[in-house]
């Protein structure tokens, strides 16, 4: 059987923006696949797919907790994700690698770097040193609650590189609670197959 491949989430700047992306789905052609409603109890975010073409699939993902939206491209073939998702960025309103970064950095109070530190976890094309230095900004801020939605932010998008923020965070963070948190995150992701970084 061969691997199915996903592209980067790209997070529009739009939610909820179902209309707009099965507009585009229509005007291109592509056929309806799939609807799922989510699970709020669980985060799982409610979605749409069409196939683009016999080897290619958009999701549209609407996650209620955060408020925040997204597509990604699935496909057996790297390459042709890839070139799709570019289209993708260029043709919809997502934020760009630089935006999700810059937002972080603009972020002036407490509730605003939450939620940007969120939508940098889960819609980083790439994790960086640029992203980690952001999420351990996120780690140090003195308000437990913040720390603790950095943590769960990590498993909106579970990536290897943010296994070490992680094991800090269990071994080092002054609250037990938040250490436990942080320590069942791992294990989920050891559960999940996500690799070791």
């Amino acid at each position: 059987m061969n691997d199915t491949y996903f592209s980067p989430l790209l997070m529009l700047k739009n939610c909820p923006a179902e209309e707009s992306v099965s507009e585009y789905a229509r005007e291109r052609g592509w056929q309806y696949a799939a609807r799922s409603a989510g699970n709020p109890h669980t985060f799982e975010p409610a979605e749409v797919v069409w196939s683009a073409d016999s080897a290619l699939r958009v999701h549209y993902g609407e996650n209620h907790f955060t408020g925040y939206c997204y597509v990604q491209v699935s496909g057996e073939q790297p390459g042709q994700v890839q070139s799709l998702s570019g289209r993708l960025l260029q043709d919809l309103d997502v934020y760009t690698f630089e935006e999700l970064l810059q937002a972080v950095d603009d972020a002036h109070n407490e509730s605003m770097l939450g939620a940007t530190l969120t939508l940098l976890a889960m819609g980083a094309p790439a994790v960086d040193q640029r992203v980690l230095q952001r999420l351990k900004r996120g780690f140090s801020h003195p308000s437990e609650k913040l720390r603790e939605l950095v943590v769960w932010s990590m498993s909106l998008n579970p990536r290897a590189e943010f296994r070490p923020l992680l094991r800090s965070a269990a071994e080092e963070d002054p609250s037990p609670s938040l250490r436990d948190k942080a320590q069942r995150m791992l294990a989920s992701y050891d559960s999940a197959g996500v690799e070791q970084a």
